[in-house]
């Protein structure tokens, strides 16, 4: 359901990730959590008149206890979007769709899981060249006191690749 923006909307932003992305025929993306009705969806926002107006999209609807999220686009105009979820029985997930140009949403797909006291934070998306979806986070070591480990995940062809563990130490917004 796409709704035009006409009045403002209870919105956290969290500093840090990619936010707003421009696709090739102009039309501005945002992505926010809402917490207009109490509880917190995710959503899209698209302008196609420099930001006069936007059309919301929700991408989940009542997250469990959603947290960071970032977009980016592909060549092909389709919006990639990310982030971290907070469930029972998983401490933390980060999850994943696309959206066509067409408007299609695909399914909601799980990029990493994590039990216990190693909470994950901070998603950051991009999209390379060659189309290749990347995804960056951090997540606390074992004793759960510090983050520090930065992991990638990278989405080729629909296909995601093996977790890395790109940095095991101090991780914080700035190692990014």
């Amino acid at each position: 359901m796409h709704t035009t923006v006409r009045e403002n909307v209870d919105v956290y932003i969290s500093p840090g990730s990619h936010k707003l992305a421009r696709a090739s025929n102009g039309r501005l993306w945002c992505i926010f959590l809402d917490r207009t009705n109490g509880d917190i969806d995710i959503k899209v926002g698209y302008s196609d008149n420099n930001g006069s107006t936007w059309t919301l999209e929700t991408v989940k609807a009542t997250a469990n206890a959603p947290e960071d999220c970032a977009l980016a686009i592909d060549s092909a105009d389709t919006v990639h979007v990310v982030w971290g979820e907070r469930g029972v029985g998983i401490t933390a997930t980060l999850r994943y769709r696309s959206r066509t140009k067409s408007g299609d949403w695909d399914t909601e797909t799980e990029v990493y899981a994590i039990t216990g006291t190693n909470a994950s934070a901070a998603p950051d998306i991009a999209v390379d060249h060659n189309d290749t979806v990347h995804v960056v986070w951090r997540s606390r070591h074992v004793d759960g006191a510090n983050y520090g480990i930065l992991h990638h995940r990278e989405r080729v062809n629909g296909v995601w690749g093996a977790t890395e563990n790109l940095v095991n130490g101090e991780v914080n917004e700035t190692s990014f």
